[in-house]
């Protein structure tokens, strides 16, 4: 009997999060509670150390108080992108939730001003339309800071939306400049391709007809030069869109400019394809579920921005 003790003593225990108890871990985080492991018990440590060291008012009542400089929870330690398993992609779903369910009023209301102060400005011709742009970077790095907030231990508020204007904003803009002029010269290239396609709908419109016929419309859809164009076009959208990513997050958290940041964001979107097409594979169906219900987007907008600052901590962070 004593061996079968012993086999049972060396059974390796399932980990646990050393603050909630809970068995869902993700690599160094918790999806119950959102605690990094690590972090949490240098701060347990810091905090004992703290304890068993007699404060300077002990041993004299007159000095001047002292604060403790250290953050209770640290950033963590960034470095270069990495690879994380496709399961991965799943789980900056999950965790998101869990970033929206903390405070789902604030993360509504702010996704409601959002987009009425969106639909608003795009009122305004051509003005209104460049703003959005420029300054959905701005934004969407409020709203990473008010995730990041959360990860730290604090609340998400709705004065997040407009955190990112005090963090970098000029490079922010800067983000949403560059990814215009990106879409821009994509445009330029279809039209360019698909020119010759385009031209012969027009010339379909026979004694000043205000849209093409539908036979000149037809032809121009089922065209060789104008499928292709359009493969072109998703063909570099794509890049274009793993360069803006995540660089909000990288221009507000990490202090880097627009053009670095959209660099070191491809790379990170690059290296992790797999779990991003789990990503969006699931985000497609949770949307396309939310769409008939109306307000399940509501949830679901909220949840996605938030799961850009959890792959974000996940890829870039050690």
């Amino acid at each position: 009997m004593p061996e079968a003790e012993s086999e049972t003593n060396d059974e390796p225990k399932k980990r646990a999060c050393q603050k909630c108890g809970s068995d869902r871990l993700s690599e160094e985080s918790c999806l119950e509670c959102g605690i990094i492991l690590s972090k949490y018990l240098a701060m347990q440590e810091r905090q004992a150390n703290n304890a068993d060291q007699p404060s300077p008012l002990q041993d004299n009542p007159y000095a001047v108080p002292q604060s403790d400089l250290v953050a209770e929870v640290e950033a963590g330690d960034f470095g270069g992108p990495v690879g994380v398993p496709i399961g991965n992609g799943w789980v900056w779903l999950s965790k998101g939730f869990w970033h929206f369910r903390q405070n789902p009023l604030a993360w509504i209301i702010s996704m409601v001003v959002w987009i009425v102060l969106a639909m608003m400005s795009s009122l305004i011709p051509f003005i209104g339309f460049l703003a959005v742009i420029l300054f959905t970077p701005v934004v969407l790095a409020g709203f990473i800071l008010g995730a990041q907030a959360q990860g730290q231990g604090d609340d998400f508020e709705v004065s997040h939306l407009f955190a990112g204007f005090s963090n970098n904003p000029a490079q922010l803009v800067l983000v949403g400049l560059l990814y215009l002029i990106g879409f821009i010269l994509i445009g330029i290239m279809i039209m360019l391709v698909a020119g010759g396609a385009f031209f012969s709908m027009m010339g379909g419109m026979e004694g000043g007809q205000a849209s093409p016929a539908p036979e000149a419309l037809v032809a121009m859809l089922g065209s060789n030069a104008f499928i292709f164009a359009m493969l072109l076009g998703f063909g570099l959208t794509i890049p274009l869109v793993m360069a803006y990513w995540f660089a909000p997050a990288l221009v507000a958290l990490e202090g880097m400019s627009a053009i670095n940041a959209m660099k070191m964001s491809f790379v990170g979107c690059w290296k992790n394809m797999l779990p991003f097409l789990l990503y969006g594979v699931v985000a497609l169906v949770f949307l396309f579920l939310a769409i008939p219900v109306g307000l399940g987007l509501l949830v679901m907008l909220p949840v996605m921005t938030a799961s850009i600052y959890v792959s974000f901590r996940d890829i870039y962070y050690r």
